[in-house]
């Protein structure tokens, strides 16, 4: 699908949603590799997708769907930056990722995948420094009630169970 998508953006080379769609699968082969042990190769497709969500200017108040895959993407990053040893920059990445995702909650239609992930960047916060996030940011965290409506598919579930081992809520 990566093959048919580049001739598409090759023929609609002003089509935003498409190399959107381009840098979704690239991250997930980025992730891939990073979770097959071929960090090397993970780095370099990290850099080259930085490049072009700095070109797309990645956050933007009018496209939350393309802020929050580009959300996604900086917390793969501050990942990949902490097991490479560059703790500082991650926690500082982390920081301006939180702020970002509690101002998107606003947003009533990406709500449910802003809060899940600002869990994920909490989670990845407290893994790295072994600190609680802020009281702010853990005010901003979805609540993940049994029979709610909130937890409706295994994205949801896992968060709720992030969430939870983060708090020491484990049973």
């Amino acid at each position: 699908s990566l093959e048919m998508l580049e001739v598409v953006l090759q023929q609609e080379p002003d089509n935003r949603d498409t190399l959107v769609d381009i840098l979704v699968r690239k991250q997930y082969l980025v992730e891939l590799m990073a979770l097959s042990g071929e960090t090397g190769k993970a780095l370099e497709g990290l850099k080259e997708i930085s490049g072009t969500w700095r070109e797309l200017e990645g956050i933007s108040g009018e496209d939350m769907r393309t802020s929050l895959i580009y959300i996604e993407f900086l917390v793969e990053q501050v990942r990949m930056s902490h097991e490479q040893g560059d703790s500082r920059s991650a926690a500082q990445q982390l920081n301006d990722i939180q702020l970002h995702l509690i101002a998107s909650q606003s947003n009533m239609s990406f709500r449910r995948v802003a809060g899940n992930r600002l869990v994920d960047a909490a989670f990845l916060q407290w893994e790295i420094s072994g600190e609680l996030p802020s009281a702010n940011v853990l005010s901003h965290l979805p609540e993940y009630e049994p029979g709610s409506g909130r937890s409706r598919a295994c994205h949801d579930a896992s968060r709720a169970a992030m969430k939870a081992v983060m708090l020491g809520q484990e049973d």
